[in-house]
């Protein structure tokens, strides 16, 4: 049997740096969501461009022809898989 490229020994060693180096790597970096952003309160505009598959649940899936359009794909084309039914949250 031909050796591995890289031992376990080594594959750990260097993970393991990886990993503690991991919560310096984002200093810097803007977030995801915006300050003056609200966090989503409904799926209106994910609606728009995803085939809703099922309501109830909400199991919604990114048609082929949207995900050609660009290098990176937007937020609201992202799938939606929701496996219960959407919790309410007094905010």
């Amino acid at each position: 049997m031909a050796q591995p490229l890289t031992s376990r020994r080594d594959l750990l060693k260097h993970s393991t740096a990886g990993l503690i180096a991991l919560p310096w790597m984002n200093l810097g970096r803007a977030s995801g969501l915006r300050a003056d952003e609200p966090p989503a309160r409904d799926a209106a505009p994910i609606r728009k461009q995803l085939d809703i598959k099922t309501e109830k649940p909400l199991n919604a899936e990114t048609p082929l022809s949207v995900l050609g359009e660009r290098w990176i794909t937007p937020l609201e084309s992202f799938y939606v898989r929701c496996n219960g039914s959407i919790p309410a949250l007094n905010v």
